[in-house]
């Protein structure tokens, strides 16, 4: 036999496919998930008592939303705001513009800039006419349409 015939082998080792990254934190979400459902508080005594108010009150927060306190239905009683003057109401008219303003991301309100109309492709039928029509909303997004 030859001087070095001996032959090594390379310890066997297990090659694990790698876990995409999204995967592993969805893992890691959905194992939190089911720690915080465990943790919720029963609501069988009463199922419009959505949390207790102990259980709200106990949280160390700086402003405690009530509106989880109770569940809304269909039956629920609604009081509606009564107004004595017309000044109260077109104050709370303001306020509640502005939040819509703020919720749909319009405020401040984006500055107004020219349309860029423009008509075209006339089409003449017996009784109506349709022109199709196209404008620049904002810079870069068009709306288009017919007009009849």
């Amino acid at each position: 036999m030859g001087a070095h015939s001996e032959t090594t082998t390379k310890p066997k080792t297990r090659n694990f496919p790698q876990l995409p990254r999204v995967v592993l934190i969805f893992l890691f979400l959905l194992s939190v998930n089911s720690m915080c459902v465990h943790s919720a508080p029963s609501v069988k005594e009463n199922p419009m008592n959505v949390y207790s108010a102990e259980s709200i009150a106990n949280r160390d927060v700086t402003f405690r939303d009530t509106r989880p306190l109770r569940m809304r239905t269909t039956d629920s009683k609604v009081e509606l705001p009564v107004y004595s003057s017309k000044e109260q109401w077109q104050r709370r008219a303001a306020a509640l513009r502005k939040r819509i303003l703020i919720s749909a991301g319009l405020w401040p309100f984006p500055p107004k800039t020219p349309l860029n109309a423009h008509i075209f492709g006339r089409i003449d039928h017996e009784d109506y006419s349709v022109e199709r029509v196209y404008f620049e909303s904002y810079p870069g997004f068009f709306v288009t349409g017919n007009l009849y």
